[in-house]
């Protein structure tokens, strides 16, 4: 969906998917709003922050395993959405 204006265009999407509708290099400046935080991308029933709290200060090597791994899904999901607004902006933008 795009919105045409007399200087430039808005382009709006879900920024995982954007370079499957969008060409790459098409635009001089990518900004983006609040990105929402992904909840549990493990499935461990940690949905508010002060859960993962216990698990991430446990002794437990288990626990801290899971609460490394979900930070590498988390991460993994923000390199995600950030390559493809890198892909769309042009050599020289911001």
């Amino acid at each position: 969906p795009e919105l045409d204006l007399r200087k430039g265009r808005i382009c709006r999407g879900d920024s995982t998917n954007l370079t499957s509708f969008v060409p790459t290099n098409s635009f001089d400046i990518v900004m983006t709003g609040y990105i929402d935080p992904i909840v549990d991308p493990l499935g461990l029933g940690l949905i508010e922050n002060w859960q993962h709290e216990p698990w991430r200060n446990s002794k437990n090597e288990s626990k801290q395993s899971l609460m490394k791994e979900e930070q590498k899904e988390i991460n993994a999901w923000f390199a995600l959405w950030a390559s493809q607004m890198m892909a769309l902006v042009k050599p020289g933008g911001i």
